[in-house]
């Protein structure tokens, strides 16, 4: 398989590992966001654990306001937090001094929404 299938399997798989734990098994809530980000994303990105940060990326990412995150909304996320690495680890590699090598988590996912994507609309 290649590496881009492999990337998406796992991404399929790390979303049916948290989703509906609480219910549904096709949507997040925002416990299962909390844990699918500290597990899956907190060796890259600082304060995962932070309910305030996640409350900002919950309510970012819930579109269409049912208070849960389904698997494009959870694309969304992904999408925006992988340009934030790939904008970190190319500035490091010119030898700037670009972003810390642990960002915040609603810092990175909210400044590359805005500063590159604006609303990180997967179309």
């Amino acid at each position: 398989m290649s590496d881009v299938c492999t990337a998406m399997s796992l991404l399929i798989k790390s979303f049916s590992k948290y989703a509906g734990r609480e219910g549904d098994p096709h949507t997040l809530s925002k416990a299962e966001l909390k844990e699918l980000l500290h597990n899956e994303l907190g060796e890259l990105l600082k304060d995962t654990a932070n309910k305030g940060a996640v409350d900002l990326i919950f309510k970012d990412l819930d579109t269409n306001k049912d208070n849960s995150v389904d698997f494009n909304e959870y694309g969304r996320m992904i999408f925006c937090l992988t340009g934030c690495a790939t904008n970190t680890s190319l500035a490091k590699s010119r030898g700037s001094e670009g972003s810390p090598p642990f960002m915040s988590i609603n810092t990175c996912y909210l400044l590359y929404r805005n500063k590159h994507l604006k609303s990180c609309t997967l179309k």
